[in-house]
């Protein structure tokens, strides 16, 4: 156990000793990231305004789209009521049901095999 803690304290020394060296040579002082880099950087935070702006346009179009979206839906779409339906179209809804179900109980039985 003693072992261990001598070991870290060497381990922080070194590295305390490490960054002591580099603030007196002046190497974390200087940005390091590359020239490329460095310009997209500065250049987003120029262009972080637009992009601001922009993207409340483009939200802003899209609840005036969603609204109008759901004002043709909602004319255009309307529900039967199951009970005023007649019985004939009831029947023949029920007849395709069963039809289907065949189809697939034959087709699960031929990949079974």
């Amino acid at each position: 156990m003693l072992k261990r803690v001598f070991l870290l304290i060497v381990i922080l020394l070194l590295i305390g000793a490490g960054y002591a060296f580099a603030v007196r040579n002046e190497l974390l002082s200087k940005a390091t990231l590359p020239a490329p880099l460095s310009t997209v950087l500065e250049r987003l935070s120029l262009e972080t305004p637009q992009v601001a702006e922009q993207t409340q346009q483009l939200s802003q179009r899209a609840q005036e789209l969603g609204a109008q979206t759901q004002q043709v839906l909602g004319t255009a779409i309307e529900t039967v009521p199951e009970d005023t339906r007649p019985v004939a179209n009831k029947a023949i809804e029920y007849g395709k049901y069963l039809y289907c179900k065949q189809v697939v109980l034959e087709y699960e039985k031929e990949v079974q095999k």
